[in-house]
């Protein structure tokens, strides 16, 4: 991870959780987040992390120098990019995104798939990413492979004195499983956590709906089926990371060094 300063201590586990049970007292996931940020890169309040608030979104290529205002008055100081390469090399950090926020680059691909971008996928999508979920049931599990960069990532936002906010390219899978190891840090229930991860399908509704129809016109159904598994944000795709997690390390805790 290229990052421009060393790590604090660590808070104490469950340190900062607005509600460790997930009911009351949590944030619904749309909160403190301007409506003009949700619409244009999905970007929103992480649920119930709140001694330094975490922000999650989708990659900011389009933003402008008012969409950086907002983002400053919500007092984020720090962007976690974790876009591949070639996604970075398509569509590169705004100068103004860069000149605004400390910009630290995840320099792993956390999937391993290094030259497919949303614009690259396979020509037979069935062929090459099985049944519908598989491939990205496969894709949490490669993620889990790269546990040290992932924990390296989660330490920097743990030990942040100031708001981070998180993005991948669509804000789903690596932007999710850095999120979520966040909230389970500490403490946020699996439930409060579950529907923070699924509250992107909502924020990314209307650009797959938008690429999934793109997509139709040159697919076949069947395949069309495969990529709409692979827009979406589904529960099994996040236990299929941490229940990898476990099986290396045991446990989430020992994995973190709790």
């Amino acid at each position: 991870m290229d990052r421009s300063g060393e790590n604090g201590a660590l808070p104490p586990e469950g340190a900062g959780a607005g509600d460790a049970s997930g009911g009351a007292g949590v944030e619904p996931p749309f909160a403190a987040a301007p409506e003009s940020l949700r619409n244009a890169f999905g970007l929103r309040r992480c649920a119930g992390v709140e001694r330094v608030p975490l922000y999650r979104s989708r990659e900011l290529t389009e933003a402008t120098a008012d969409d950086i205002l907002l983002m400053r008055s919500l007092g984020i100081a720090t962007v976690f990019d974790l876009r591949k390469q070639a996604e970075r090399d398509l569509s590169p950090e705004p100068a103004i995104v860069c000149e605004a926020f400390d910009v630290r680059i995840c320099t792993v691909d956390l999937q391993d798939d290094e030259n497919r971008t949303r614009a690259t996928m396979a020509p037979n999508v069935k062929a090459a990413y099985g049944k519908p979920g598989q491939r990205m049931i496969d894709l949490y599990g490669i993620m889990a492979t790269h546990a040290g960069e992932v924990r390296e990532i989660v330490r920097q936002i743990l030990s942040a004195d100031e708001p981070c906010l998180v993005h991948c390219a669509n804000g789903k899978d690596r932007a999710g499983i850095v999120c979520a190891c966040v909230q389970r840090f500490y403490g946020i229930s699996r439930e409060t956590i579950v529907e923070d991860y699924l509250a992107t399908n909502v924020c990314n509704e209307a650009i797959n709906r938008r690429d999934l129809r793109r997509y139709a016109g040159i697919m076949q159904p069947e395949e069309v089926e495969v990529l709409a598994a692979m827009f979406e944000a589904r529960i099994e795709y996040l236990d299929a990371f941490f229940s990898a997690i476990d099986e290396r390390y045991g446990s989430f805790g020992a994995w973190m060094g709790m």
